[in-house]
């Protein structure tokens, strides 16, 4: 049975890499998890009301801190180790399995720490809201399968054919997610069935991207020599893992500050914002996910031409790709309310902050592998540290003063700090700026044309989710078109055109 789940694993992704390239199949598997978790978000926030749905996306919070932790910083190491080729492909393989395997322990150790005692004690003294504690250990349960998803999409980016890692993270894995928990609500109560649910949708995109993996990393087992590969490979991981962990750490303090000082209906509430901004990167998030191996060779054969016209591409394409829906959710975010209800009236300033965080993060955090992949890793950790370091200073002042709004502002003002610092190294590095005006001007062209929209809307004096639906679904197509008119230059538009012209053989063979 196992033999012939492999089997259809392996032919159904040598189909998909045969229909379609990697960018085409990343820009559309990620943008149907944001769209797919967008949506059904929506409907658990309306089942769930604002307190059951910050407990458990308080949880999901720190799962996703260990998740970044627990890989060992091999999802980034291996894409450097395995971007190059040669004799040595075979020893890495089996490198590979020893890796998996550390990583894959120190995950069952974190879930047994929160079973045995660690969820307890985080529910009575610090997020003292009932049922976290078993929201939390089913949570961490899907450690384990989660993280080692995450060292495979590293060694498979690191060989540039990361489809396999790509279809289990966003399109198996929150797919069976939404089938899995619609089911389970008609019998377990709203937390329960989101937290099992999402266990189990882990634990088979695992079992996918294993059987994946396993045709295309798996081979007769060696000892000899595979165990120094492996520590030559981990010793790239520490100052990797560190740097990312640092970053994800400052970027969840938002919420574990509003658990900390706020209730826990301002969690689910600020939770929406953060499920609803996710939408500016509905398109924008795929850009780079080869970005650090082709960085990586680049840095290698020491072209500063090419990794600056490398960064110059992703960066403007992040950019256009992502302004108008940043526009869409600014103006048009707060009627959150009229799907999920009056537990979820929030302030519209929250939303502007919130959407022009998550546009810059889309536009410009790719550039850190700039940083990381070019043997500057400590600079980026020092990046990292000084905006924890700020965003700890900044969540304590704010969050306990202005609530959801400073929370917001906290982590838009981290964002903005390590953005300026790393590009500032990186001009001195290439010897030219890299992020320019010109990545803001898609976003002032956007909002202008968003505005008489809005404005149009807004003197109607009726309120519909179908009206704002239509509103910011009119100024996202308008404001795409037009700016990719008007706005790309040369290059930029034959790479979009390329892409699109990528499906062509799909629509022939429909």
């Amino acid at each position: 049975m196992s033999g012939i789940f492999f089997e259809l694993v392996s032919n159904a992704v040598s189909r998909i890499e045969r229909a379609m390239p990697a960018p085409v199949f990343s820009a559309a598997t990620m943008a149907y998890n944001q769209i797919a978790s967008a949506i059904f978000g929506v409907f658990l926030g309306a089942s769930l009301g604002a307190e059951t749905y910050g407990t458990i996306n308080l949880a999901r919070s720190i799962f996703l801190i260990l998740l970044v932790a627990t890989p060992l910083g091999l999802d980034l190491a291996l894409q450097k180790s395995f971007v190059r080729g040669g004799d040595s492909d075979f020893l890495r393989c089996s490198a590979l399995l020893w890796l998996r395997g550390a990583s894959i322990a120190l995950s069952i150790a974190a879930f047994l720490c929160a079973a045995f005692g660690l969820g307890d004690w985080l529910e009575a003294h610090v997020f003292q809201y009932q049922g976290f504690a078993l929201a939390f250990c089913v949570t961490l349960a899907a450690l384990p399968f989660a993280t080692d998803n995450a060292v495979l999409g590293g060694a498979y980016r690191g060989i540039l054919r990361p489809i396999p890692s790509l279809a289990a993270s966003y399109l198996v894995q929150p797919t069976l997610r939404i089938l899995l928990i619609v089911p389970l609500l008609a019998l377990l109560d709203g937390a329960k069935a989101v937290v099992w649910g999402a266990l189990l949708s882990w634990a088979l995109a695992w079992l996918f991207v294993a059987a994946a993996a396993r045709r295309d990393f798996g081979g007769a087992f060696r000892t000899v020599g595979a165990l120094s590969e492996a520590g030559r490979i981990l010793r790239l991981a520490p100052i990797m893992c560190l740097s990312t962990l640092v970053f994800t750490i400052a970027r969840s303090l938002d919420s574990i500050a509003l658990g900390y000082f706020a209730s826990n209906a301002d969690v689910g509430r600020y939770a929406a914002v953060q499920m609803v901004g996710q939408l500016v990167a509905i398109i924008g998030a795929s850009l780079g996910q080869t970005l650090g191996a082709r960085v990586a060779a680049a840095a290698r054969e020491s072209d500063h031409g090419r990794l600056r016209a490398l960064l110059h591409e992703n960066m403007s394409m992040g950019s256009l790709l992502s302004a108008p829906f940043c526009v869409a959710v600014a103006l048009w975010g707060k009627d959150i309310d009229l799907l999920l209800g009056p537990s979820f009236v929030i302030p519209s300033s929250v939303f502007i902050v919130a959407s022009l965080t998550q546009w810059l993060i889309t536009t410009t955090h790719y550039a850190s592998a700039a940083l990381t992949m070019t043997g500057r890793l400590l600079t980026e950790l020092h990046n990292n540290f000084a905006a924890l370091a700020f965003q700890i200073c900044a969540a304590l002042v704010l969050v306990p003063a202005l609530g959801i709004d400073g929370a917001a502002l906290s982590t838009g003002l981290s964002i903005l700090l390590i953005n300026v610092l790393r590009q500032r190294q990186i001009a001195a590095m290439l010897g030219a700026p890299v992020a320019t005006f010109h990545l803001a001007l898609p976003l002032l062209l956007s909002a202008t044309i968003a505005l008489p929209i809005w404005l149009l809307g807004a003197t109607a004096g009726y309120r519909a989710w179908w009206l704002t639906a239509l509103e910011a679904m009119s100024q996202v197509a308008i404001s795409l078109g037009v700016l990719l008119i008007f706005y790309a230059d040369g290059p930029l538009r034959a790479h979009m055109i390329a892409i699109s012209e990528r499906f062509r053989p799909l629509r022939r063979r429909g």
